[in-house]
């Protein structure tokens, strides 16, 4: 509640001023409207963050932050027709965020549209090469949908275009943990958390691997090791 009041606050200032505002107080304006929103969204109201991007919209145009936020919006509300509408938007406004084409085809995806969802992520990257989040995501829907080399192959060219998305060395992790090829699933977890000790995720798929192996005395280690190394996790 703190943190609303103070957001709602800034834009307040904001809104005071906002008659002749140059183009930085207009990032600064989006920025509190799209940081209000996800306050609300993560707080699972979505309705009343749809209200804070719309405002945003109506008041400063097609800011592709803030029509990604009202997407998201409707897919939280089960209304995937008003988010494509939106999620489409998003990307005319800015065809370089990378989140919004993320967001676009996972909706897709969840909603059993895979080869539209792989024709999103296909887009995505080509404006977007170096987006590990997006290699990672896209690669973990093939793995899913069992194209298991196609997966792959997306994992390792992630790696190669973003080598510090650790995400992506755990998410591949994860796959050759489901295929049961657990010495190479261990050397990629333990890729990623030579990386970022503080992947408390990671831990747990470190200590995954070892019960799936047998290896019972290591998995509690595993685990306090993790605890260590992100106690707030």
């Amino acid at each position: 509640e703190e943190a609303r009041h103070v957001l709602m606050k800034g834009m307040e200032e904001v809104e005071d001023r906002e008659r002749g505002m140059d183009s930085a107080q207009r990032q600064r304006a989006v920025f509190l409207t799209h940081t209000l929103g996800m306050l609300q969204l993560n707080s699972n109201r979505a309705a009343e963050a749809m209200k804070v991007f719309c405002n945003g919209i109506a008041r400063h145009g097609n800011s592709s932050q803030l029509l990604l936020g009202a997407a998201l919006c409707e897919v939280k509300l089960g209304k995937d027709d008003q988010a494509r509408a939106l999620f489409e938007r998003a990307v005319k406004a800015d065809v370089n965020h990378a989140q919004a084409w993320q967001g676009w085809a996972v909706m897709e995806m969840r909603a059993g549209h895979f080869q539209k969802a792989k024709k999103l992520f296909d887009t995505g990257l080509k404006s977007n090469p170096r987006h590990g989040a997006l290699w990672n995501a896209y690669a973990t829907m093939e793995g899913r949908l069992g194209h298991l080399d196609t997966a792959r192959s997306l994992f390792a060219a992630g790696i190669k275009k973003s080598p510090g998305q650790v995400g992506i060395y755990q998410g591949w992790a994860s796959l050759e943990m489901r295929a049961a090829n657990y010495s190479v699933a261990k050397k990629l977890i333990g890729e990623a958390l030579t990386r970022r000790k503080t992947l408390g995720s990671g831990w747990l798929i470190a200590a995954e691997i070892e019960e799936k192996t047998g290896n019972a005395g290591l998995v509690g280690l595993i685990l306090r090791r993790g605890i260590e190394c992100c106690p707030n996790d």
